[in-house]
């Protein structure tokens, strides 16, 4: 364990503090423009620094729990918050401290994590970093530096997706639960494991030894984890608060209904190409998310995560409201990052990608502070 941790420590320990810093310049930056544009939310998004947007929610439930909190609370997940309100002793009571420190400790483990999980994945260590670096300067990387839960759940995620590379469905299950409390797109997470349950169980058969009672059901046990981490959050708080419904129907407000995903990303072509720029930055996120896609068919990446690639963009698209689809797409990891490192192979691709990359951090974060667009 320590050899592999040694040789993912620079690319990890490097971008891990390259996001830091950059986020550093962005909020000084975003208070050097504050007073020459129109802020809609004026310095709300400034004043609250790391624990703004997603973050000032979960700091509401880390401090009260969600008995007796506004409806829209409620459709934040459990895990985190729950994590925060545990170690908020530690830090003098403080839960934002708390919430802040969680996040960017789980950035860093899961950055290792995802090194590890390309290598295990058969790549080499020259694509395990690239794929770190680009998922830490990600524009949308602000998210796993921010107070939110995309940071945890990279780290379930991964520390999954190993076990399952591994063969090791029913050790899998604890890390599978927990993305299901994290969030609710947790259970998408399922379709890739049971495609990986399927490569298995064909394996099997075809060398003549078929799956066992045992397997069977510690695979079935892997496959449902996030639903029941999911349907477990539901019950629970529909038993102690009454709410158990309203995640689903405030997330589906919010969403703006359902929208045929094909046709949306039309119009969010058209109205960039006429001049109507509120889905600037989701159109950006998208074509790297399709081009994504795209490598990952040609190249023959893991077939199970690039079905969760493609139906986490289908269903993230497949709302009037696609705000947030940068921070969305980094949690389809690790067809994402893994087909951008397979790609830029050539060194001086790599510094220009990570170049662009790192300014479009920087940018993103500047207009999410200043409140101009929903990370």
């Amino acid at each position: 364990m320590a050899e592999w941790v040694g040789q993912a420590a620079p690319p990890v320990l490097l971008s891990w503090v390259a996001a830091r810093v950059l986020l550093t310049l962005s909020f000084a930056i975003a208070n050097g423009l504050a007073s020459h544009v129109r802020l809609p939310f004026g310095r709300l998004h400034l004043e609250q620094g790391l624990v703004s947007w997603d973050g000032a929610y979960y700091r509401v439930l880390s401090e009260q729990g969600y008995r007796d909190v506004p409806l829209e609370v409620v459709r934040f997940f459990p895990l985190y918050p729950g994590l925060s309100r545990f170690f908020a002793p530690l830090v003098g009571g403080r839960h934002d401290v708390a919430l802040v420190i969680i996040a960017n400790i789980a950035a860093m483990v899961a950055m290792f994590l995802l090194w590890k999980l390309v290598t295990e994945l058969g790549f080499d260590r020259n694509v395990a970093s690239r794929a770190v670096v680009l998922t830490a300067l990600f524009p949308a990387g602000m998210c796993l530096v921010f107070a939110y839960a995309e940071a945890p759940f990279l780290v379930a995620l991964m520390f999954a997706a190993i076990l399952l590379t591994r063969g090791q469905p029913l050790a899998a299950v604890v890390p599978l639960l927990a993305v299901g409390l994290l969030r609710p797109t947790g259970i998408m997470v399922s379709l890739a494991v049971l495609i990986l349950a399927w490569k298995a169980y064909d394996a099997g058969r075809a060398g003549g030894n078929p799956m066992s009672l045992r397997r069977f059901v510690e695979w079935c046990a892997a496959i449902a984890a996030p639903v029941a981490g999911l349907v477990g959050y539901l019950v629970w708080l529909e038993a102690t608060a009454g709410r158990g419904r309203a995640p689903l129907e405030v997330q589906s407000e919010l969403r703006a209904g359902f929208r045929e995903p094909f046709t949306r990303v039309l119009k969010a072509l058209w109205d960039v190409g006429t001049g109507h720029f509120r889905d600037v930055y989701n159109l950006a996120f998208l074509i790297v998310l399709i081009a994504a896609v795209v490598i990952a068919v040609v190249r023959r990446l893991p077939a199970a995560w690039t079905a969760y690639l493609v139906f986490g963009l289908l269903v993230a698209c497949s709302a009037n409201n696609i705000d947030s689809l940068g921070r969305y797409g980094m949690l389809l990891a690790p067809t994402l990052p893994l087909a951008l490192g397979v790609v830029l192979t050539r060194r001086s691709w790599f510094v220009v990608a990570v170049t662009v990359s790192s300014i479009g951090f920087v940018w993103f974060t500047v207009v999410a502070t200043l409140g101009l667009v929903v990370p």
